[in-house]
């Protein structure tokens, strides 16, 4: 029994030095310590998160999607797994995948501001402008100090020649 209080101190210890390492922008550092983690506790969704939010600050997006697919197998109910995913496929145009993902962090968490503000983004990647609309204005129903929405909708209202729109935004 004292053995795995001690590895689960470790593992917890570990996980913060991870962290920590990303809050310093030592993404590598941090990768090393996930990586053991991941080693002690392969059935853990958080090492592969965080492991995957590490890679995207360094510009391996591919490696990050695999790693948030990973934590997303193990808890298929993590929200932040969802919402990094769907950056993560937008960065390499996988637009389809990007909106799947922030249609199921919208059903687990569909208060969340941000998920409407980013799925909109994607939309107009898709030049689904309707859409994106929507998802601005909802984004600024839930948090009306959502200023990334504010700033969004005014371009796609710009862009239809809504300028009292656009100003008001």
């Amino acid at each position: 029994l004292p053995g795995r209080v001690v590895a689960q101190w470790n593992v917890g210890q570990l996980l913060r030095i991870g962290t920590d390492a990303i809050y310093y922008d030592d993404n590598r550092r941090a990768i090393e310590h996930f990586n053991r983690v991941i080693r002690l506790k392969p059935h853990l969704y958080e090492p592969y998160f965080f492991r995957g939010y590490a890679k995207l600050g360094m510009d391996d997006i591919n490696g990050a999607i695999a790693d948030f697919t990973k934590a997303i197998d193990i808890n298929p109910n993590y929200l932040q797994a969802y919402i990094y995913r769907g950056m993560a496929f937008f960065q390499v145009g996988r637009y389809e995948e990007s909106l799947e993902d922030y249609r199921v962090a919208a059903e687990l968490a569909p208060s969340d501001a941000m998920i409407y503000a980013y799925r909109g983004i994607t939309y107009r990647a898709l030049d689904l402008s309707d859409l994106a609309e929507k998802d601005y204005s909802k984004s600024i129903r839930l948090n009306p100090k959502q200023q990334f929405a504010y700033i969004n909708r005014a371009l796609i209202r710009e862009e239809r020649g809504d300028y009292k729109g656009a100003m008001e935004d």
